[in-house]
Parts: structure tokens; sequence; C-alpha cells
């Protein structure tokens, strides 16, 4: 086990293993890890280590609303589908399927919409390609183009399930099942003072992966993929296992920061069951790559071709006259950072801009008043992160993403002082500053002389990302 788990994920997965629940099935199937992350994310915001504005589904629920709409789900799936443009219902045979990110976290640059994980590999590989991507999805979140050139409408895949659904009435969870899942409930009241429909999520989940899979199966026979490549394997399962039941090899992409403690791929005291996981790992550069227990020795260094592509676009500084601060926002941080931003604000000659997480942006006004209220601007996804990198001088947060791409940009930074590994990755960068409080914020922006020296960022980010994966796919296809 490597170091850096926080307690709350070590009990949660000594847990698991005193329950042995990598062995348990239900109708055949390994349930566990397809549930694993969404109730320890809901474990996380019971206790308040997560905070989050909205509502947030996890993915059985949202395929729960979706299926249990029934009748009404297909009528509205056939008016999504006859008024799509271009709108193919038998799929082509292609080299390479992607089914990456959701819709509403792409970033619109010059009114085209990217895909931070599909674009722009899928555009520049030498190999035939589908994105799974859902067509009423793209016209409710994008008001221009995708850069993405070739779409499969993932709403045909999921207008097929719904009418599975409503002619098959499938309830996986019976009489013996439900003891062994009520047991995972009590132990997590237990351990967590929390209460989690454990029956819920697995039910849901099952009833998703019955309506499903038969439609992605036939999907998978008729595009003949020689590769798949996913984000995010959670919301995924049932791809993977039916791609890896064709011996079609599942590669996973890596999108946001890799640490231990991360449930989808970092298991602490491995896995002594069955998992549907990918077959390899995409990792951005060697020292994330070195950080997670993965369940699977195949991790192979890439790179980031979007972040890369970006940094080519948008890696000129316009001046505004303004020193400008951009905080990033994270759910777990985010009262600290509202205080820390206010602070700046009253206290320095900076300008403060407060981009708020994407959990974070539903009713944020009335979730967080005291940043409504203020003279903070705050952005809300409306400009996209790689402008505000060309219109500020400093950057500060904790954990995000971001932090890394915004050095790629050669700004400087603040991170705030932890134990956690992401901390230590930032403070081995000789342009990153760590703090601990306000003053220490305060103390270091009024040193800031406008100088900015050049930082080595190849260990996070492997350098010519396009050729990286081409190369890699060559010998994963062969």
């Amino acid at each position: 086990m490597k170091a850096g788990y926080t307690e709350s994920y070590l009990k949660f997965a000594k847990m698991e293993m005193e329950l042995d629940l990598f062995n348990q099935t239900i109708d055949g199937v390994y349930f566990w890890d397809r549930v694993r992350t969404q109730i320890y994310s809901k474990i996380r915001k019971q206790t308040g280590e997560w905070k989050v504005g909205g509502t947030s589904k996890s993915s059985s629920e949202k395929d729960s609303g979706y299926l249990s709409k029934g009748k009404t789900a297909i009528v509205e799936s056939a008016k999504i589908l006859d008024s799509s443009q271009d709108c193919a219902i038998i799929p082509r045979q292609k080299d390479i399927l992607f089914k990456a990110s959701s819709t509403k976290r792409r970033h619109e640059i010059d009114g085209v919409y990217w895909d931070r994980m599909v674009d722009p590999i899928a555009d520049s590989l030498s190999y035939s390609a589908y994105s799974l991507e859902s067509h009423s999805s793209i016209q409710k979140y994008c008001s221009g183009d995708v850069y993405t050139k070739s779409i499969y409408n993932y709403d045909v895949i999921d207008l097929l399930s719904a009418i599975r659904s409503e002619l098959v009435n499938y309830n996986p969870i019976g009489r013996d099942e439900k003891p062994i899942l009520q047991q995972i409930e009590k132990k997590l009241r237990e351990a967590f003072d929390v209460d989690i429909d454990v029956v819920g999520y697995v039910r849901e989940e099952l009833k998703s992966r019955h309506s499903k899979k038969p439609v992605i199966d036939h999907f998978l026979n008729r595009v003949d993929p020689s590769a798949v490549l996913i984000g995010w394997n959670p919301s995924r399962s049932t791809l993977i296992e039916s791609a890896q039941e064709r011996n079609i090899p599942v590669i996973e992409l890596q999108h946001g920061v890799d640490s231990v403690n991360k449930t989808e791929i970092s298991y602490p005291y491995g896995v002594n069951g069955t998992l549907t996981f990918p077959d390899i790992y995409f990792s951005w550069g060697y020292k994330w790559a070195e950080r997670p227990d993965f369940p699977i020795d195949d991790v192979r260094i890439v790179g980031w071709p979007f972040l890369d592509c970006m940094k080519t676009m948008r890696n000129q500084r316009k001046s505004t006259g303004t020193k400008r601060i951009l905080i990033m926002s994270q759910p777990t941080n985010i009262d600290m950072l509202i205080d820390i931003a206010t602070t700046i604000k009253n206290e320095s000659e900076f300008e403060v801009t407060y981009r708020l997480h994407p959990k974070n942006r539903a009713n944020w006004k009335s979730n967080f008043p005291e940043l409504d209220n203020s003279d903070i601007e705050v952005d809300d996804g409306n400009i996209s992160l790689y402008d505000q990198f060309g219109r500020v001088d400093y950057q500060l947060g904790t954990t995000s993403t971001a932090l890394f791409e915004g050095l790629q940009f050669n700004l400087p930074t603040l991170v705030y002082e932890t134990d956690s590994y992401v901390h230590e990755l930032l403070s081995d960068i000789d342009i990153v500053t760590s703090f601990t409080s306000s003053e220490d914020v305060i103390r270091t922006l009024t040193t800031y002389d406008g100088v900015i020296p050049d930082c080595d960022m190849d260990g996070l980010f492997r350098p010519n990302p396009i050729d990286n994966i081409e190369r890699e796919l060559n010998d994963i296809i062969g």
C-alpha cells in the first residue's frame, strides 16, 4: 500500500475487504465495483467532507430516472432522433471507439466546443473513430459547433434500452439478494454514521445493465472496433464488460488529478475478486502514474493532447494593466477559498476572479451569497479556462487539475499546504508557493514583480502526446 490515503477511504476499503464484496454476485453479475465509487462519494457528501451546491445524481440514479419514464422516455427519444441532423441509426465499422467526457464538461473555444479527453485525438490519428455522445446533450449544452467530427448518437442506444426496459420487467433484487446489501448499509452506518440506500444503488445499476447490455453488445458487433477508449470507468462498466467479452482492449484516459484516494483507480488493499476494469491506463505523466495503487500493471505514459493543443493556441498573456488572480474552487475547500478571495480583494492590489467548480455552479448565487454580494468576479464557466489563463497574473487553489494546466501556461501559483501528494507534486515546481493562511497569500502577492521563470512540466505532461498515443495504439492493436 502506498502512502497518502485518507482515514475515511482506508476505513471504506477495509469494510469492502472484510465483507468480501468483490466476490459477491447478483444474477451472475459482480456488482460492487459498479457502485462503490458512487457510494463512497455519497458518504463524503453526507459527512460534509465534500461540499457541493445543487444536486448531483450518480450514474445509477441518472439511468434510473431515464429508464423509469418508460413510454414517455421512448416518445421523447424518438422525437430527439427525428430532430437530429445526420443521425445514422445503423453504425459503421470503425477502428477506435471513444466514450469519454460528458457533454456539459466540454470547453468552448472561439465558438467551438471541445471534448477535453477525445479532442484532438480522434481527428489526429490515422485510425477511423466514433465518439459516442448524445445529440440531445449537444443541443442542450453546446450553442456552437463541436470539434469532434465523427460522433455516433448515444440517444439511439438510450432509446433502444428504454424500449427493452419497458418490454421486460426485471427486478434483480429479491429476498435472497437483500441480506448482503443490507449488511453493507449497516456497516456504513456504524463506520460513518450515514444512511446510504445500497439496495437502491445496486438495483438501479443492475437494471440499467440489463436494459443496455444487449444493445451495446449489438452495437459493438456492428462497429467491431480494435480498441475502446473511455473516461471515468465507473460509468462505463457495461461497455467495458461487453468489449472485454469480445477481446477488445479497453483503455482508460486519465481525466483529472490521479491520487491514491481516487476510488475508481486506486485500491489500497488490492482486489481479491473480480473487477470490471479497463485493460490499459493512459497517464499524462510518470509523476501521476506512480501514485495510485492500480489494479492493473499496464499503465502507459502518453501526455495530454488537449492541453498540449490549448497551450499552442492560447499561450500568450494579454496585459490589462490590472493585476488579477484566478482562484480555482474545489467542493472540499470552498468556504476557505471564498474567505481567501475576500481577503485578497480587500487587502491587496489584485483583482480576483473566482472560478467555480462545475459541481458548485448550479444555483451558486443562493448557495454562496457571500460571493454573489461581493465585488469578486465569479466565473461560472461562462469564460474558457484557457482564456482566463491569458488574462490573469497568478492562480491559487488546492487540488484542482486546473492548477497543473495553469502551470503549463507559466502562471505563478499559490497552493494550499497539506500533507497530500498533490501539494507535494506542485511544491516541487519553481513558480509554486505554498500557503496555510490568508496572511501567507497577501505576503506572497505583495512581493510579486512580474518576473516569471520557466518551469519543467515534462514529468506531469509528457511532450508530443498525439505521437505517443498513435505509437501505443499501434502496439496494442498490432
